[in-house]
């Protein structure tokens, strides 16, 4: 039941009650103690044969708690209950044969005690009771909990729930500050873990160039070498430090909402923005085979830059984890649904425990990081995730029809104006 169902319950039952009371109760007890002081009256007439046998009657029906009767003679004599109070109901029969001709007997109840109207009263108002103090726990119990989770929440404590299971509105409340706390806690074990591995990842490069210049010091023969060493970590270094922050900016997929610049969108032929994707992939490998099949793409509204990023990083990806006698493919194309870019590889793929991971920061698989192979920090597909989200599409990753790995981007077509 909704919690405004018991305030309406209340007042509904409150309201009936009293009217029910107010126009039937009343009449209904009055007639009915009419009616009783008449028979009374009329059998006390009835069982006078003389003056003793009234007196006897009378003096019987006095007994009855809070019983009146009053006996006036025809000479004026008057017996019975004195002094006479007020009272009601009352009845009164005349005598009309018999010795006692003409003799009024008149009877009543004291007033004073509850009635049946009081008792119906007292009835209502204790329900009213009963049910207002069953709504207050129904209502205080849950919302203690609820603040107690809250005030646990604010001191640190990011694992406390509420776990109230009810189909109203306080459960809806405690579902939604459930579903709150399990988002920040996510968001703060993230940020800890982006920390943690930044700074592990930041570390690495960094070693390798303090022992390269080491080794410099040492053999000037090897200084020439040590300087392209030093090169390729500077530069492991920028892209890690350019992937960090190009993820912080499209983290939570609203740049508007996060504070930070919105994507740069201009009109882009995105048939040119593979074709060069696909030369500066020939120009980084140029001992890997690349084959094209880009058809005639529109012209969109996109970010150039941050989607020739996705793509470069997809290309890239396929180079580091296949083998390097096999062909890597990109194809392009469109439709009336969008533009669809997939990079297809010969490599190893991905496992089914994994897949679930892959587009997670710093994800990468035990087997990759076991053994010797190609670099990276797992920040690339990543990022490739939160560019094609950023533009209001949809990345997939599969297994390949034979072997190797199938990644799709599927993009919205946002004509340019």
């Amino acid at each position: 039941m909704q919690i405004w169902g018991l305030g309406v319950l209340n007042v509904a039952f409150a309201l009936s009650a009293s009217i029910f009371l107010a126009r039937l109760a009343p009449r209904e007890s009055l007639s009915a103690a009419e009616h009783h002081m008449t028979y009374v009256a009329e059998r006390l007439a009835e069982d006078a044969v003389d003056d003793s046998s009234l007196r006897n009657a009378v003096a019987r029906y006095l007994r009855l708690p809070k019983a009146y009767a009053v006996v006036t003679k025809p000479d004026g004599t008057v017996f019975g209950s004195a002094p006479r109070p007020p009272f009601d109901p009352r009845s009164s029969v005349v005598v009309s044969s018999g010795p006692l001709k003409g003799t009024r007997i008149e009877v009543g109840m004291i007033p004073g005690g509850p009635g049946p109207l009081f008792l119906w009263m007292v009835i209502v108002i204790a329900i009213l009771v009963v049910t207002s103090f069953v709504a207050a726990r129904y209502l205080t119990h849950p919302l203690t909990r609820l603040a107690d989770a809250a005030r646990r929440f604010g001191d640190g404590n990011l694992a406390v729930r509420v776990g109230i299971r009810r189909r109203d509105e306080v459960g809806a409340v405690a579902r939604s500050f459930d579903e709150m706390a399990e988002r920040i806690e996510r968001l703060v074990r993230a940020q800890r873990e982006l920390l943690a591995n930044v700074s592990h990842e930041l570390r690495t490069p960094l070693a390798r160039i303090q022992v390269s210049l080491d080794l410099a010091e040492d053999d000037p023969e090897l200084a020439r070498e040590s300087l392209h060493d030093i090169s390729e970590e500077l530069h492991e270094l920028q892209t890690l430090i350019s992937d960090v922050l190009m993820l912080a900016r499209l983290e939570g997929g609203s740049a508007a909402a996060s504070g930070l610049p919105p994507l740069k969108l201009e009109p882009t032929s995105l048939d040119k923005l593979c074709e060069k994707a696909a030369g500066k992939f020939r120009v980084r490998f140029p001992k890997r085979e690349l084959a094209t099949r880009v058809g005639t793409l529109p012209v969109c509204e996109v970010d150039p830059v941050l989607l020739r990023r996705a793509i470069d990083n997809l290309l890239e990806n396929a180079a580091k984890y296949s083998p390097r006698d096999t062909a890597i493919e990109l194809d392009a194309s469109a439709d009336s649904a969008g533009v669809q870019i997939v990079v297809r590889d010969r490599g190893e793929g991905i496992t089914a425990e994994d897949l679930p991971f892959v587009f997670d920061p710093f994800f990468r698989a035990d087997r990759v990081r076991t053994k010797k192979g190609p670099g990276g920090v797992g920040l690339g597909l990543s990022l490739v995730r939160r560019i094609v989200e950023a533009h209001g599409g949809t990345i997939a990753l599969a297994p390949a029809e034979d072997r190797g790995t199938r990644a799709t981007i599927r993009l919205p077509v946002r004509n340019a104006e």
